[in-house]
């Protein structure tokens, strides 16, 4: 293994060891939350029974849940984003990466995520010098279309970036200025479907003399984290 390949498998560890801590740390977050509405939420049914509740009193009535199965199986399967970037030498970076919680729930929650990968390769397989970006876009927007999910793809494809997030310029249906070399954009397709699931799968692309370069190197497989 060379150093290079040695580094990589570092950078992978580290960042797959953050989104755990992430996950389970949401994980508390929303069961404390739970927790104390739990505790204002009490029953009233003492109301109509002859029978003296001191303040303070925790009862049948007043008892908050402890964190139980059920709950936790509402965790189990969800999608866990991650949109994260540093600055370099007063340069941004910036990448989405999109996890199943334990399992994958369905079928149709695992085709969504291959559609969004499938849309994202799409892209960035045209990109050279010369393409105009809404050629980009729509290289990535026709593959969810073709999938059913024209609708759950809401925003552009992507965005220009160097000393801000987001500079001027964008890789949308609307802009018909071409690739040129030195660009630097990200290209990130994703399918939101409300109250089921969200996918997002982002890299940067630096385009060069005879096609792009992907600056992005972490891995676009379906990833499920424990």
């Amino acid at each position: 293994m060379t150093c290079t390949e040695e580094y990589q498998e570092h950078i992978e560890y580290t960042f797959h060891a953050f989104c755990k801590v992430v996950i389970r740390n949401a994980m508390y977050t929303a069961l404390r939350t739970r927790s104390r509405k739990n505790k204002r939420e009490i029953s009233l049914d003492y109301l109509t029974e002859e029978k003296h509740y001191p303040l303070g009193t925790e009862d049948e009535y007043f008892i908050v849940p402890e964190p139980d199965e059920q709950y936790m199986l509402i965790l189990c399967g969800d999608t866990v984003l991650f949109d994260v970037g540093c600055r370099k030498d007063g340069y941004c970076a910036d990448m989405t990466r999109t996890f199943f919680y334990k399992k994958v729930p369905s079928e149709k929650h695992r085709a969504i995520y291959e559609t969004v990968r499938r849309a994202n390769a799409a892209a960035e397989a045209i990109l050279k010098p010369g393409v105009p970006l809404c050629e980009v876009d729509k290289a990535a927007r026709q593959i969810i279309e073709d999938a059913g999910y024209g609708p759950n793809f809401t925003h552009r494809l992507g965005h220009f970036i160097g000393l801000e997030v987001h500079e001027y310029g964008d890789v949308s249906s609307a802009n018909t200025k071409v690739a040129e070399v030195g660009n630097i954009f990200s290209i990130e397709p994703g399918i939101y479907v409300e109250g089921e699931v969200g996918v997002r799968i982002e890299d940067l692309v630096l385009i060069t003399e005879d096609g792009c370069e992907i600056l992005n190197s972490f891995s676009k497989e379906l990833d499920i984290v424990e």
